[in-house]
């Protein structure tokens, strides 16, 4: 088991594979025997971005107006 503290000041990278464009923060883990591979830990920004544009065409969603 591992503990690991993540500081604030810390800068999440972005995974090309995925295709969310989520942001995780790359973890390794370092012992006698090696280093380990990445661990991606997920990451949610403080002050998520605004959405730039709706899409408000009539097919595109189903609106309900009281």
């Amino acid at each position: 088991m591992v503990h690991v503290q993540i500081p604030a000041s810390a800068i999440p990278t972005v995974v090309d594979q995925d295709a969310s464009g989520r942001t995780y923060y790359e973890v390794y883990l370092a012992t006698p025997n090696g280093i380990s591979n990445r661990v991606l830990v997920p990451c949610q920004p403080a002050n998520p971005a605004p959405q730039s544009a709706y899409d408000l065409t009539p097919d595109s969603h189903d609106l309900a107006i009281f």
